[in-house]
């Protein structure tokens, strides 16, 4: 259920809790204008003084109003405009935002414009917006290839102190799904109904969390997230209210039905607005500057989450080269096992043979198509038994020496970790079947 009077004890808590830009002493009455930053000494928070040294003061003997009397007349922007897919991206973004909060600037603004991504990625995202607790957060849906913030992108966009969305875009269709190489999945498909039925439920009660934390409605986020959730909007009081239908009084009139079952409830930028979604739209990003009292601010675009994405795809690069190879020796491999096997298993069963020899020098990967059936002797068989064991073992080194480089560089970087189990199963086997060729009886 949402309340907008709620905004109210929100704003009165705020004043007497948050980190802000005027401090004025609760006994003293001394006053000053300043910014907090992520430092702390026991019980004590850093507060950068206008023309004073920084201090450490102890935030509960302060009355503190948020303001941009104490802060520097500059932004820092940050982009989500793809989905959120690398650990990598994610960790530069931790890092740098608490650094740029520390700068003491009017604002955050986070644009963004994604379908989504990974949960586990989005909740780090959230999380480190969330503790940011000395710097608005404003997220923008800024319009673009995805038209706005999605799955994922909408929860990231909720995570933020404020939302102000482009005319034209669009938030919400935030339900679990699991990404195979099939392509996007319903979970109950991979995982069953019962252990679906804890994700979903699992992440809709997070979802409604992070909404509810900056005093949106819970309801209508968790009707963005479950395809069951009905949500209607009636008026008490004078309130705006969105409950389940089955929790509305019979006497209320329902105002608009908001979200139909079976259905992901995905709110235009004016519906945003109206619902207390979204704090406001735009026609531009000059407008949303202006409205936020920032037109003539300096503008800090964050280059380190584009340098970690492109960094870490030069790194998939390479290691899908990688794989590659690995695929190609293994397919190699195979083929050569069965041919060994099969003149192995002709030298067992007389001492002539008759026997397709290949004219031609054999090479790892290529072969001569030329062949003549001639009867040769047992002598002559195993020498091709012995050509072809050492292109075998030659090709199963080669494997081997891959899986190691691939391992190397799954195990340093998180974005290929759940590579690793796969590379150490078919490496084992590999090793194997190494050793039980080179080791092997010989006819």
């Amino acid at each position: 259920m949402f309340r907008p009077r709620m905004a109210i004890i929100s704003i009165l808590l705020l004043c007497t809790t948050c980190l802000g830009d005027s401090f004025t002493h609760r006994n003293t009455g001394d006053s000053f204008n300043g910014y907090a930053v992520a430092r702390k000494r026991a019980n004590r928070t850093q507060v950068r003084i206008e023309n004073r040294k920084p201090r450490y003061l102890d935030l509960s003997d302060y009355g503190i109003v948020q303001n941009n009397l104490g802060r520097k007349n500059r932004i820092y922007t940050f982009n989500i405009k793809d989905a959120v897919e690398f650990m990598a991206e994610t960790q530069a973004f931790e890092k740098a935002i608490k650094i740029a909060a520390n700068q003491g600037p009017l604002f955050i603004l986070i644009e963004i414009d994604t379908p989504g991504g990974r949960i586990d990625l989005a909740k780090r995202i959230c999380s480190a917006l969330i503790k940011l607790d000395n710097c608005k957060t404003v997220a923008f849906m800024s319009g673009g290839q995805f038209g706005g913030a999605f799955s994922a992108g909408a929860i990231i966009a909720l995570a933020c102190d404020e939302i102000y969305m482009l005319e034209g875009t669009a938030i919400g269709a935030a339900s679990l799904y699991a990404q195979t190489t099939a392509g996007p999945e319903e979970l109950k498909e991979i995982y069953g109904e019962s252990i679906a039925g804890k994700f979903s439920s699992a992440w809709s009660a997070y979802c409604v969390a992070i909404a509810e934390l900056n005093n949106r409605p819970g309801q209508l986020v968790k009707a963005m997230v479950e395809k069951q959730t009905e949500v209607v909007e009636i008026i008490e009081d004078g309130e705006q209210i969105f409950i389940h239908p089955r929790d509305k009084p019979k006497e209320q009139k329902t105002i608009r039905i908001w979200s139909d079952k079976n259905s992901l409830l995905t709110l235009s930028a004016d519906e945003a607005f109206v619902v207390g979604i979204a704090n406001g739209t735009v026609s531009s990003r000059s407008e949303l500057f202006a409205r936020l009292g920032a037109k003539r601010a300096v503008k800090n675009p964050d280059r380190k989450m584009l340098k970690a994405k492109r960094t870490f795809e030069k790194i998939k690069k390479r290691f899908d080269a990688i794989l590659n190879s690995i695929e190609y020796f293994e397919q190699r491999a195979n083929i050569l096992v069965k041919e060994y096997n099969a003149l192995e298993a002709e030298i067992r069963r007389a001492d002539t043979v008759v026997y397709r020899k290949r004219s031609g020098r054999r090479r790892i990967g290529s072969y001569s198509s030329s062949y003549s059936e001639i009867e040769v002797e047992r002598r002559e068989v195993l020498t091709d038994r012995n050509i072809l064991l050492n292109e075998l073992l030659d090709v199963l080194d080669a494997l081997i020496r891959e899986y190691d480089t691939a391992m190397l560089m799954a195990n340093r970087y998180p974005d290929l970790k759940r590579y690793v189990k796969m590379l150490e199963k078919n490496l084992t086997a590999t090793e194997v079947t190494y050793d039980g060729i080179n080791f092997r009886s010989r006819y």
